[in-house]
């Protein structure tokens, strides 16, 4: 069991663009630029999750 502390530092990205695994079944229409991705973080420790 875990009982440390955890520090995260989150930071801005910048021009992410999806990769082509990632937009194998997407079906949209203008540039693949105009794409957009949802970015998370999931923190699991000792393999239990804890967050997204």
């Amino acid at each position: 069991m875990f009982t440390g502390t955890l520090r995260l530092k989150v930071c801005e990205a910048i021009g992410l663009r999806p990769t082509d695994f990632q937009t194998r079944h997407t079906m949209t229409f203008g540039r693949l630029s105009d794409q957009l991705i949802d970015p998370y973080v999931s923190i699991d420790v000792d393999e239990k999750f804890i967050g997204k």
